[in-house]
């Protein structure tokens, strides 16, 4: 199958940024080499290396760079994180798991929307079989899916004159910055996202989730989706924390199975950070505790 590329939640783009200038001399007209050279592509393009990954658990990771066939990326200190759906033999805790979006995207969304967005503010809703369309499944994307494929189709873009829609979303000099800004808020206005600094439920909006589906709030409570809004649930909430060696599979499988803080979940049991030091995996777990006695019979 070989790799592909894995696109942003927020702008549509590749995680990388190159131009194949060979190809034009070879297939294509040599304008397209002068509109290279005049728009200044490849220096534009550049921020597409710059990314960021919304782990599971809420923790926004900046300054990470993709090294592995577009599902895996690499921190600065040699960390490396897993962009979800895909994960490495059921372990995540070693590999923690995360959407991928350019560092510059999460500025924006910063600046424009004055939220610093984090994995549980996204409507998840991602299918996995869309082999090459890793993005928010059901999200209208516009122009810039039809240069989807198993490596972003660039160089088309230039040659349909769409190439703007890979510059920077807080680069103002760029060519049809104003038509870019435009594009992304329309993708942005269907995410969704809450502005109201007030707000104590969930950040995202219940429209996206099942009945019954359960979400942390922005109170430290559980807000469970009952008549297609948010309504508060009146549980004692408690936390544990466990330790177990990275390398017992059976455990990994387990604990797998229990949703991040980040993501949705039908029963009032999460799981809040971990880390992974000396041999030996220290996870914080919240939630009922009724539930959490449970659990402690496993440990």
């Amino acid at each position: 199958m070989g790799c592909f590329d894995i696109f942003c939640i927020i702008c549509g783009n590749s995680c990388y940024s190159y131009v194949y200038e060979q190809e034009f001399t070879e297939s294509w007209d040599n304008v397209s080499i002068d509109k290279i050279k005049k728009l200044k592509v490849n220096q534009k393009m550049k921020w597409l290396n710059k990314c960021t990954m919304l782990l599971k658990n809420n923790k926004v990771i900046h300054g990470v760079t993709e090294v592995t066939c577009g599902n895996e990326f690499q921190s600065k200190t040699g960390q490396h994180y897993i962009h979800h759906p895909h994960s490495i033999d059921g372990i995540p805790f070693i590999y923690p798991e995360g959407l991928f979006m350019h560092t510059d995207c999460w500025k924006f969304i910063k600046k424009e929307y004055n939220v610093k967005l984090t994995y549980g503010d996204l409507p998840l809703i991602i299918n996995p079989k869309n082999t090459y369309k890793y993005s928010l499944d059901g999200i209208n994307y516009g122009k810039i899916a039809d240069y989807w494929s198993q490596c972003m189709e660039h160089n088309q873009m230039i040659v349909d004159d769409n190439i703007w829609m890979s510059f920077s979303p807080l680069d103002s000099t760029a060519y049809m910055h104003s038509k870019n800004i435009s594009r992304i808020k329309k993708i942005v206005s269907q995410l969704k996202i809450n502005k109201d600094a007030k707000r104590v439920g969930p950040n995202v909006s219940a429209t996206f989730y099942k009945n019954g589906d359960i979400k942390l709030g922005n109170n430290g409570s559980f807000w469970i989706k009952k008549a297609g809004r948010w309504v508060e649930m009146d549980i004692e909430i408690e936390k544990r924390t466990y330790k177990f060696k990275p390398n017992d599979k059976k455990m990994c499988t387990r604990l797998a199975k229990i949703s991040s803080i980040g993501e949705e979940n039908r029963v009032a049991l999460f799981i809040n950070d971990y880390i992974t030091s000396n041999n030996v995996c220290s996870i914080d777990i919240i939630g009922d505790s009724e539930l959490l006695e449970k659990l402690d019979k496993i440990f």
